[in-house]
């Protein structure tokens, strides 16, 4: 049965350095992404309208090839966090998809949850030194689209 439903993005796309983060906003692209990933994302579209679960296939800048795909969750307080990356057919990802994963979740944190995220510190300047940040929020070149107006 095809689902022909959407859902709202706070964050549409991220991009920093060598990855870009496209957020996943229908069953079509949860559908797409499981093809071309050859894994089961589209199982979490209920997840998806219910505003539980966000999900982002993460590719290469230049390239626009899909090297993982990662879910954000909301907890039991309210706040976006990480869930789960996965590369192609399920398997690990290298560190560095891991680090650009991990600061994706920071900004989701940053316009999703109203305020900066947990431990980022000054992370929400715009591509602002942040060598002294834990390495799963280090942010070097970035580009931020929000999906919010204003």
């Amino acid at each position: 049965m095809r689902i022909k439903t959407a859902w709202n993005e706070a964050m549409r796309s991220y991009a920093n350095g060598r990855y870009q983060a496209v957020s996943l906003c229908s069953w079509d692209d949860l559908h797409e992404e499981g093809k071309c990933m050859q894994h089961c994302i589209a199982d979490f579209v209920e997840r998806c309208v219910k505003g539980e679960i966000r999900v982002y296939s993460i590719r290469e800048t230049g390239t626009k090839r899909r090297v993982a795909t990662c879910t954000l969750i909301r907890d039991d307080e309210g706040q976006w966090r990480l869930h789960d990356v996965k590369g192609r057919q399920n398997r690990g990802v290298q560190d560095d998809v891991k680090n650009f994963v991990g600061s994706l979740a920071a900004e989701y944190a940053w316009f999703a949850n109203g305020g900066p995220p947990v431990d980022a510190g000054s992370l929400r300047k715009k591509c602002a030194s942040t060598a002294d940040l834990p390495l799963q929020y280090r942010v070097e070149e970035c580009q931020i689209v929000s999906g919010r107006e204003g």
